[in-house]
């Protein structure tokens, strides 16, 4: 850690915290293997670290109640949740998260229910229930949580601003309000009143001005209890501020009284890149032009103050030289970043003058360079480069090389990469935006549409939650969500992810689409609803469309359960139909037997139609969102002609899971996932016919034909072992694909047999 701040030197645990430890410098490696993919090696060794300290119970024992974000365990399971995105076995490190999440909604106030619960007293975004509540906002959204996991986020969310409204102060003869600190690993702040993002009024007003426009909250008196808050907590902030160094600029103090009025810090912690996402949040939810005009001002302060030659992060300077520290937190790297989210914020969104966007972007390219350069050696044989860095603004000469997220070389290096992207025009290694922070940026083209067709069944809704996960960082595509009922639960699950419902059939079911996805629907008539999908696809001059299909479709031997897909095959890929055609075969998929789940716990036994040495190799179905989140990427490079031929990522695609398996081998991985022995029973599909209709899964009956078709002709009859899987999935997205070992631990519980 190498720190000389006084907090983790007197609470050594704050060396696991977001802010200092391994789960920053995880963040930052996945933004590096976006372009590098050989460090998402390393990248997952800081993920083990950090979910090791979260299962053996040591990340509670030593945190208690801290909830904090930046500083406390609502930080720690951020990294683990977003570093691993993406990554192979994500659901270890999510389900490491959700202990922490556990801890902190059930007993740690005000966020948990329970009347017992441990208050931790603190308010602000670092330590306390502004940053915690502002992470709850992000897991409310997150699309592959349940709806009652999301729920139960922005409940906890919505509790903390009610506390965080009983904590306010009237101030001034305006009506402004503030808030008290109160005691964090810093100290106990008794009485002590800050401006400022970090620590203080100003995100405190920001969690409250996002809870307001919150899709559950929006519209209801909350919103307007909430929103009232952080406009009368901006304005406290905002009268405290100076025209400084110009009268077209803004700056805003330090603290409320004493010397600090004087001091003006030009970071995250205390500066313009912190405070001023107050205003951004405060502008969108009011469209009031003072929030605006007061971001332009902090905008042109930043651009003036913090400079290449210096990088001086405290304005005045001071003696005996500028503090130049380089980190997220109170440096340069945090003005950098500010500087080009400001130059690519979304114009509908902050309508600023263009010339002073231009002039944001170009300052911070101009401290990236800068930071850059600071850079030395980090070994004797030249390899790597260290950022030596000043932590504190009162020892200013008191370098230290440091590698976390807010004082080291990953926040650091995530500003170069982020930089880079911007100065080149692309869109790999870009930073995805924090829950502290409100940037929306104006694509580098119009945002695409995905149009999906029976999204409202079960697995068109399961496909694009985890295809809002795949795109949510580097690809600009929205989802126009073609369903049967526009009311049915499905339905308004996709709305509330931010898809855009259309009515199959509808006149403007296409309308606008760049691409369609035809998923056809699990019924008896998928042939005629999908072939009707694909006529209106074309007429509507949809350039691309995509056919999620099954291995075996065009085989002569193909069952009539089957057989319905190589018809859809031939009218995707008829003559003239769409200038770019893609179909995507799939195996039998792994969460299919969760079918058999009910079974398995009567029987402890896997019975399944592989006779001999039969071998199936099942496909996860999120790898499906996968490749179809390369097809739609601006980076794809897919081929793939109207006739289904090409190479790349295009054509007719075979999508599988990584290895082949018998029946014994199924159930043994079936056996350690769940913690109990499971043996392996070969049966006739009379058999699995009657298990199918027992197991609860409501199957339309056309559904369970083609599942046992779908066994019937993908199974192999010779040997699994040296039999190579499709490599056709690692083409296109440039990983492996997910393990079979991978569902069973995600459903454990659904096989486990009981005590």
């Amino acid at each position: 850690m190498n720190s000389t701040d006084a907090a983790p030197l007197n609470h050594p645990f704050l060396a696991d915290s977001l802010y200092y430890g391994p789960l920053g410098v995880a963040i930052y490696l996945q933004q590096l293997g976006s372009m590098q993919p050989g460090w998402r090696g390393l990248a997952m060794s800081a993920l083990e670290a950090g979910r090791e300290y979260a299962t053996s119970g040591a990340a509670v024992r030593e945190f208690g109640s801290n909830a904090g974000f930046y500083y406390g365990l609502a930080g720690i399971a951020y990294g683990l949740r977003v570093a691993s995105d993406g990554m192979p076995n994500a659901s270890r490190f999510e389900a490491a998260a959700s202990t922490l999440e556990t801890h902190v909604l059930s007993t740690v106030a005000p966020f948990s229910s329970n009347t017992s619960a441990t208050l931790w007293n603190n308010t602000d975004i670092a330590h306390g229930a502004a940053g915690t509540g502002l992470y709850l906002l992000w897991l409310s959204r997150r699309a592959s949580l349940s709806p009652e996991a999301r729920q139960a986020a922005l409940q906890a969310a919505t509790r903390a601003g009610h506390w965080l409204l009983s904590r306010a102060e009237p101030v001034g003869s305006d009506g402004g309000l503030r808030w008290a600190r109160g005691p964090d690993t810093d100290g106990v702040h008794a009485h002590a009143y800050f401006p400022t993002f970090c620590c203080g009024g100003a995100g405190v007003a920001h969690m409250l001005s996002e809870l307001s426009q919150a899709p559950g909250v929006v519209g209801t008196a909350d919103a307007a209890a909430f929103l009232d808050a952080a406009r009368r907590g901006a304005a406290h902030v905002v009268s405290l501020g100076s025209a400084l160094p110009t009268a077209d600029g803004l700056l805003v103090p330090h603290e409320e009284e004493g010397d600090a009025l004087r001091l003006f810090y030009l970071g995250w912690c205390g500066g313009p890149p912190g405070w001023a996402r107050l205003l951004v949040s405060l502008h969108r939810a009011t469209r009031d032009a003072r929030w605006l005009e007061a971001l332009a001002a902090a905008t042109r302060s930043t651009i003036a103050l913090v400079v290449p030659a210096s990088l001086a992060m405290l304005y005045p300077w001071g003696q005996p030289r500028p503090w130049d520290n380089l980190g997220q937190c109170c440096g340069a790297s945090a003005a950098g970043q500010f500087l080009l989210s400001v130059g690519e914020s979304d114009g509908a969104d902050l309508p600023l003058d263009a010339a002073l966007k231009r002039d944001a972007t170009a300052a911070g390219l101009r401290i990236a360079e800068a930071v850059a350069a600071r850079g030395v050696a980090a070994a004797p044989d030249g390899r790597g480069r260290a950022t030596p860095s000043p932590e504190e603004h009162a020892a200013p000469l008191d370098t230290r090389w440091q590698a976390g997220w807010m004082q080291g070389a990953a926040g650091v290096g995530s500003l170069l990469l982020h930089a880079h992207a911007v100065a080149s025009g692309g869109e790999v290694g870009r930073r995805v935006p924090w829950p502290d922070e409100p940037w929306g940026r104006a694509s580098a083209a119009p945002t695409s549409i995905l149009a999906v067709t029976s999204a409202d069944g079960q697995e068109g809704v399961a496909l694009i939650s985890a295809l809002l996960e795949e795109t949510a960082a580097h690809v600009h595509v929205h989802v126009q969500a073609i369903v049967a009922n526009l009311t049915s639960a499905d339905a308004r699950r996709l709305a509330e992810q931010g898809c855009t419902l259309r009515l199959e059939g509808a006149p403007d079911a296409f309308a606008g689409a760049s691409w369609a996805l035809i998923l056809p629907p699990l019924t008896a008539d998928r042939l005629q609803r999908a072939t009707a999908a694909i006529e209106q696809a074309a007429a509507a001059g949809v350039p691309a469309a995509f056919l999620l299909s099954v291995i075996g479709a065009d085989s002569p031997s193909a069952p009539p359960s089957l057989a319905d897909y190589g018809k859809l095959e031939q009218a995707l890929l008829r003559p003239a139909a769409f200038a770019r055609a893609v179909i995507l075969r799939t195996f039998f998929y792994s969460s299919n037997l969760l079918l058999w789940a009910r079974d398995v716990r009567r029987t402890r036994a896997l019975r399944l139609p592989l006779p001999g040495e039969a071998c199936l190799a099942p496909l996860y179905a999120g790898d499906v969102s996968a490749v179809v989140a390369s097809l739609v990427s601006p980076n794809s490079q897919a081929g793939g002609r109207a006739d289904g031929s090409g190479s790349g990522c295009g054509g007719v695609l075979t999508l599988t899971g990584p290895t082949w398996h018998g029946g014994a081998s199924i159930a043994a991985i079936a056996s350690a996932a769940v913690g109990a022995p499971l043996s392996f029973d070969s049966v006739q599909n009379t058999t699995v016919a009657a298990i199918l209709e027992a197991g609860g899964g409501g199957l339309d009956p056309s559904e369970a034909r083609l599942l046992l078709g779908l066994l019937a002709l993908q199974r192999r009859p010779e040997p699994c072992e040296g039999r190579a899987a499709s490599r056709d999935f690692l083409e296109c997205t440039g990983r492996n694909a997910s393990s079979l070992q991978r569902f069973f631990t995600e459903h454990a519980q659904a096989f486990r047999p009981p005590v």
